[in-house]
This record gives structure tokens, C-alpha cells and sequence, in this order.
């Protein structure tokens, strides 16, 4: 039957690995080197005999791999499986047979304190600690990648029928498995990256509501970032902890998902409309984003009135996308032209350049992989880009080079859904686009920008030029 890690291990059995593919080697030598592992299981006799650790520099790459028939009454199994179908028929067997089991990823998250401290001695050993710098000259004021660091916290406290999560599969909540936010921070050090970049924090979810965010936010901001958080606005005790923490609000910029219909239903309107003004009164850079919807559109004059006298201007408009078709459509019944004379009132400049560039298949040469990525923030996997292959893990020895490999003429998408951002920083060169500033920023009605200081400066800067200096 299966059992939490520790009930299994109280005894220090005998444990046999079941599983020799992908799962196993991604997670093989981050669990405890000290543990008594008898050998690997598979279903398949052309695997029996090898060594599936053989490659891999770990404390079990001499033992084989046996047949599944071969554990024993006593053993304690670790199932190194990924697919959700194939794990329910190894734990159906061992169930039938009396054998106690966990996953291999709850072996990996017991000993993850212990991995990540002896990870972060190594790095201290090789790379010394370096000494925060107070004020940063100006000619340092540039970055040199853009990463995309998605949280797979699945759990939201808002139902909107236009949320991409929600087209697919509904929100449900599982505990996340943080490495800690010192050891985050290690394997996103600007020696790693080369250089500062802006990191993007978003969630599947409610990006704010994964409590161990907040930690990981401050040691990358301490580290020299810039960082990005993706949020709907209304959890009020975030907002207060991120000031609380003392983080430079000049390394700050939040978006504002601005949810009307829900935060009417769930009276969270005004918790909404104070958050982002107490963020704006603490320093930090914002913008506020509205996800057109075929719903909203009575509420436009009530939305554009609202945002004038409570934010000073009126907020961005994005385009909602169907992630349930092939070619991800736009999510609206209306025409494309009537869709874009419906929301165009809003004069958001973040609108028209993405409507301008809506279905447009690119073909140029991108730096996406080399200088953007996008990363499971929990597991450390890293791809090109969205829908882009498997590039690295930046999590597997933290003292190395990440992998890098731009996407170039090969772009998976049937067009860029998130041109806002990447054209807007400059992976493109050929495509001549608004800054990130441009399409991110406000002038207020008191004179004022939504987007503001060392951020301002950083948003209008192009990734092409920056990878030409030396920092």
C-alpha cells in the first residue's frame, strides 16, 4: 500500500526502485545516497542485466536492473513512473502482493533540505559569496535574458469562463515541493545567466496564493533581478508581506489581471482596487490588464469609468486565446474587425500590437532558448519556449553552465500569442516592435506612469542590444 516517506523508511528497509526510463534518471541522484537500494525493477527482460544508472553520477550507477518478480515481501519500492495510467497499474500490483510504496518524487522531496544545502556549499566553496551591491552604476542597468518561471500551483479563488487552465482541466489544489528559496536563487545567480534578467512569476493558479513564493521573490530581487508577478489582485496579506519584506520596490513590477465579472460576483472589487493602489503608493511599477470576454462587453463604459477615477487611466486590453483549438484561436464569437473595434475604445497600445500580430506564423530567426526560457519554477525543467522541446534542468548541479539552444527558424507555434513580451524584449531583431515599456505603461490623469524608475529604463531596452555589451 502506498505510504508517506517517512512511516516507510522509519525501519531502514531493503528498497528496490521500480522504473529505468526518464522519471528514474531525472530523479536518481537527488534523493539520500545512504539509502539501501537492492536494485532496479522493470516489466521488460531486455532491460534485465544493464546498469540504468550506469551514465549518471550518483550513488546507485552500480547496481542492475531485475526483474519486478524478483522483489521481495520485505522491500519498500520507490515507483519512478511518470505517466499518471502506468503508475496506477505498478501500485495495483503491489497492492495485490502486500508490498508497501511510495513515488520516488516523495524521496526526492524528503531529502531536498539536505541536497540543497550540500548543493549550496559547493557553489559558496567554488564561487565564494558575493557582496550585495547597494547602488548599481547606470551602465549596469541592462539585462540580459528574460525567464519565464512557471509555478505549477493549480488552485485558483476565482472561476473565469476565459481562463486557459479552466478550458482544459479544472483547478485543483496539490501541495508544491520548493527547493529551498537560497538554492533558487544559486541556480538563477546572474553568473549562471549572464547577467540580470527579468524574471516573470506566474501560476497555473493564483500566483499569490502559493505561500512559497514570496521567499523565493525576495532572494532574486536580493540577487539583482527584476522581478515580474502575474496576479488577479485580491490577496490582500501578499501585498502586505511583499512590503513588509523590505524588497526594492525599483526591481518590482506586478500585472494586475483585472477580473470585473468575478470580482463583482465574489464582492472583491474594492480589495482589488486598494491593492493595486497600496502597491502603487509603496514604489512599486504596475499595469493593469483586462482579458476581453463577449460577457464583458455591457460593462465597458462601467470598466472605463471606474478604472479613470480609481487608477488614473484606463487599464490594457490582451487578447483571449482558445487553447482547446489547434490553431488557438481567438476566444470571441464576434468578427475579428468587430472584435477589434469593440475593444480598440480602450486605446491600449498592448492590444493593437498583439492584434496586429494575431495568426501571423514567424518564420524569422528567434533567440527564444538562448535568451528567454521558460522554467518550472518547482522541478527546474526548462524548455525553449511554450511548446518548445526540453532543454535542460537548471536544478541538476547548480555549480555548471545552463544548457542553451535558440529556437531559431524552428518556432512550434502556429503564431507568437505572447509577441507582447517576447517581440516586445527583442528576441526577434527583424521585427521592428513597441518596447515592453510601451505596451506595459499608463500616463495618469495626475501625470504620473504606471511604470516608473530603474524598471521604466529596463522595460525599454532590447535584448539584441544588450547581448552586444559586456557587463
Amino acid at each position: 500500500m502506498y505510504k508517506k516517506y517517512d512511516e516507510l523508511m522509519k525501519n531502514n528497509p531493503n528498497v528496490v526502485i521500480w522504473g529505468t526510463g526518464r522519471t528514474m534518471r531525472k530523479y536518481i541522484g537527488k534523493i539520500d545516497p545512504s539509502l539501501r537500494i537492492r536494485f532496479f525493477a522493470d516489466t521488460y527482460r531486455q532491460k534485465w542485466g544493464v546498469y540504468p544508472a550506469k551514465e549518471i553520477d550518483c550513488a546507485y550507477s552500480n547496481l542492475i536492473c531485475k526483474s519486478k518478480d524478483e522483489i521481495q515481501s520485505g522491500d519498500v519500492v520507490f515507483i519512478a513512473i511518470e505517466a499518471e495510467k502506468d503508475i496506477g497499474i505498478v501500485a495495483a500490483e503491489l497492492d495485490k502482493k502486500g508490498i508497501s510504496y511510495c513515488h520516488i518524487i516523495d524521496a526526492v522531496h524528503a531529502y531536498m533540505p539536505v541536497y540543497d544545502a550540500l548543493e549550496l556549499d559547493r557553489y559558496k566553496k567554488k564561487y565564494g559569496v558575493e557582496q550585495p551591491q547597494k547602488q548599481l552604476p547606470k551602465e549596469a542597468r541592462i539585462f540580459k535574458k528574460v525567464v519565464n518561471c512557471h509555478v505549477p500551483f493549480m488552485y485558483c479563488n476565482m472561476r473565469c469562463g476565459y481562463c486557459y487552465i479552466r478550458q482544459v482541466r479544472d483547478f485543483k489544489y496539490k501541495k508544491n515541493y520548493f527547493h529551498s528559496p537560497e538554492f533558487i536563487r544559486a541556480a538563477l545567480s546572474k553568473r549562471r545567466l549572464g547577467g540580470k534578467a527579468i524574471i516573470n512569476i506566474c501560476a497555473g493558479g493564483e500566483t499569490l496564493m502559493c505561500r512559497e513564493v514570496l521567499p523565493i521573490i525576495k532572494e532574486l530581487a536580493e540577487e539583482g533581478h527584476y522581478l515580474s508577478i502575474v496576479t488577479n489582485g485580491t490577496i490582500s496579506k501578499a501585498f502586505d508581506e511583499l512590503i513588509e519584506a523590505g524588497i526594492d520596490m525599483n526591481r518590482l513590477f506586478i500585472k494586475f489581471s483585472f477580473h470585473y465579472l468575478e470580482l463583482k460576483r465574489l464582492d472583491l472589487l474594492e480589495v482589488f482596487i486598494n491593492n493595486v493602489n497600496k502597491m502603487r503608493r509603496a514604489g512599486c511599477s504596475i499595469t493593469i490588464e483586462i482579458t476581453p470576454d463577449d460577457e464583458l462587453i455591457p460593462y465597458i463604459d462601467e470598466i472605463k469609468n471606474l478604472s479613470m477615477r480609481q487608477f488614473g487611466a484606463l487599464p490594457h486590453i490582451t487578447v483571449a486565446r482558445d487553447d482547446r483549438t489547434n490553431n488557438l484561436q481567438i476566444l470571441s464569437k464576434l468578427t475579428i474587425e468587430d472584435y477589434k473595434r469593440t475593444w480598440g475604445v480602450f486605446d491600449s497600445k498592448l492590444f493593437d500590437f498583439k492584434m496586429e500580430q494575431v495568426y501571423k506564423k514567424r518564420r524569422e530567426f528567434c533567440m527564444a532558448g538562448e535568451w528567454s526560457l521558460f522554467i518550472n519554477l518547482e522541478t527546474g525543467d526548462t524548455f525553449q519556449c511554450l511548446g518548445h522541446p526540453y532543454l535542460d534542468n537548471i536544478y541538476d548541479d547548480i555549480c555548471r553552465e545552463i544548457r542553451l539552444e535558440s529556437v531559431g527558424h524552428g518556432c512550434r507555434l502556429p503564431y507568437c500569442y505572447n509577441v507582447h513580451q517576447y517581440l516586445a524584449y527583442g528576441l526577434i531583431k527583424e521585427i521592428e516592435a513597441p518596447s515592453y515599456y510601451d505596451v506595459r505603461d499608463r500616463r495618469t490623469t495626475d501625470g504620473g506612469h504606471w511604470v516608473h524608475g530603474e524598471i521604466a529604463e529596463i522595460f525599454r531596452q532590447k535584448l539584441y542590444e544588450n547581448n552586444k555589451q559586456q557587463v
